[in-house]
């Protein structure tokens, strides 16, 4: 059983399947203590006075007015050394950069709200964030250590296609505290190179395997990041989504990112 509202999820033998059908929501009466006590908690049984869709207004308005957790995303350049056709982004990148001025002005702005906040998150975005990794490495280690004179906690996170995420890149990320990494493969090489491809349509999977594997040797770091290898299904790319999933999977390298799609 699976509840969007607290996001619990629960498995039931099926004895405990059969009492719960059986219960008289009322009374729960055909439920054992412990199995009562784990439903309530993962939200699946609630009593009577309880609004859940208060609660979910409630969560939401909260998270909208609160000012405690400060949240950016970060485009330290426009361009991208993918041109793949289904992006939104294809018909405007273009080769600027962020400039000095502006990554003093980020960072202006973050010590200016610093007095209130538990938490600053940062993803960084683009084009394809990697080719600025010096503007990368320049704002977080500041912005690190701003947090650390705070006493501020510090999270970051990167989305990129993986092209240029090879082992020494990934050093300087963890060495950036950002702890987690989005990578996008839209199935094995057959679909992928005809769907992400370079400037030129040069292919790219074998390359971004390769550095996932590359990873390996460095995985074993505490501070090695959460790395999601997503899949952006169609119709005319389903047919790769098993394949795609047993190579992530059924491989050595699988210890460390998480498949999906």
């Amino acid at each position: 059983m699976f509840n969007a509202r607290t996001n619990a999820l629960a498995k039931l033998s099926l004895n405990e399947y059969e009492q719960l059908k059986k219960c008289d929501l009322g009374t729960k009466s055909t439920i054992t203590k412990e199995l009562k006590e784990a439903l309530v908690y993962g939200g699946y049984l609630l009593e009577d006075k309880t609004n859940e869709l208060d609660i979910v207004k409630n969560n939401v308005l909260a998270s909208r007015f609160s000012n405690n957790i400060l949240n950016l995303t970060i485009a330290p350049t426009s361009n991208c050394n993918f041109r793949c056709p289904y992006c939104f982004e294809k018909d405007v990148l273009r080769p600027g950069k962020m400039t000095d001025s502006t990554v003093n002005d980020i960072y202006k702005f973050i010590e200016k709200e610093m007095s209130h906040l538990e938490a600053v998150n940062i993803t960084w975005y683009g084009g394809e964030p990697l080719l600025e990794m010096e503007t990368i490495c320049t704002l977080s280690k500041r912005l690190i250590e701003l947090c650390k004179l705070n006493n501020v906690r510090y999270f970051a996170s990167i989305i990129t296609n993986g092209y240029l995420l090879t082992k020494e890149v990934m050093v300087k990320l963890i060495d950036c505290k950002i702890k987690n990494i989005q990578i996008t493969l839209d199935g094995p090489k057959s679909y992928h190179d005809n769907r992400r491809y370079l400037i030129g349509k040069k292919p790219t999977f074998d390359r971004i395997l390769n550095n996932i594997k590359d990873f390996g040797d460095i995985s074993s770091n505490c501070n090695f990041p959460f790395i999601s290898v997503r899949m952006n299904v169609d119709k005319n790319n389903i047919d790769g989504v098993n394949e795609l999933k047993r190579l992530m999977t059924d491989s050595p390298y699988n210890r460390y990112i998480n498949f999906y799609r």
